[in-house]
């Protein structure tokens, strides 16, 4: 049976959430600055958190589709390089989820990139509670909320991640998936996911919920956001003649005071 990652936050009226997907650390198009000022951006207010939803490590082996003599890195390097770049902020993890390009690893050798990652940034034990090899649950609770000012409890938020699969030449094509697979799940308020680089989504729909202590059917949203990669068009993508997409991280702001989620295209930084 499956666990819920269970985070309960500070009473922060609002928090910013960040999908930290297909950086592909090593790639000679990856915008390392930029990434590097995403996280000074993460660490300079306390209410932004990030979590890790894969292909964060290019990972180019014999046997993968990428090309290993254009690495800047080795795979071992490239773990080592991104575990760094992420230590200022290792506290504000809030999960791991591997991508296709560490299971690379995990098929030909049995390597675990992203296990180790975790395990390097937040210790064993939290890896264990943070860690998922193919999709996570989060329950976020933060914030005070009462209708009437009275006995205020946090507002808490249900996402599912993953960090995708498949894809096609535009960004429809994994929205339509994504809320096909969202409305299967029951109580789920955003999803994530990565891995198509097609460009920054924030798409809500309505869903209908049977409200049986009340006897009614009440209409609610689910948001689903499709993140975007760090690299400079070029490469691969324009070889197999794909459309340029955006870079940069997502922002999704989850409110504190009720229960209210905004997925803003652009990037934060």
């Amino acid at each position: 049976m499956e666990q819920l990652i269970v985070h309960k936050l500070p009473d922060f009226p609002k928090i910013e959430l960040y999908s930290v997907n297909d950086y592909h650390d090593g790639d000679e198009k990856t915008d390392e600055d930029m990434f590097k000022g995403f996280v000074k951006f993460i660490s300079a207010e306390p209410f932004r958190y990030w979590g890790y939803t894969g292909d964060n490590l290019n990972n180019a082996i014999k046997s993968s589709v990428s090309n290993v003599y254009n690495e800047k890195r080795s795979p071992h390097e490239q773990k080592e390089h991104f575990i760094e770049l992420m230590r200022p902020v290792a506290n504000k993890c809030l999960w791991f989820v591997p991508g296709n390009h560490e299971a690379r690893s995990s098929k030909e050798t049995d390597s675990q990139l992203v296990w180790d990652i975790a395990c390097r940034l937040v210790g064993d034990d939290e890896a264990r509670r943070l860690y998922r090899e193919n999709e996570a649950f989060v329950k976020i609770s933060f914030g005070r909320y009462s209708q009437h000012g009275k006995n205020a409890e946090p507002v808490t938020y249900v996402g599912w991640v993953v960090h995708g699969d498949g894809g096609g030449m535009y960004v429809g094509n994994m929205v339509n998936k994504m809320q096909q697979r969202t409305m299967a799940i029951e109580g789920v308020d955003f999803s994530i996911c990565g891995h198509v680089h097609k460009g920054k989504v924030g798409h809500s729909f309505p869903v209908r919920q049977i409200d049986p202590r009340n006897d009614i059917i009440r209409i609610r949203s689910v948001s689903n956001a499709i993140c975007t990669a760090w690299a400079d068009y070029g490469g691969y993508a324009a070889r197999k003649l794909m459309l340029p997409g955006g870079k940069g991280a997502l922002p999704i702001e989850l409110n504190g005071r009720r229960k209210e989620i905004e997925i803003r295209v652009g990037s934060a930084v």
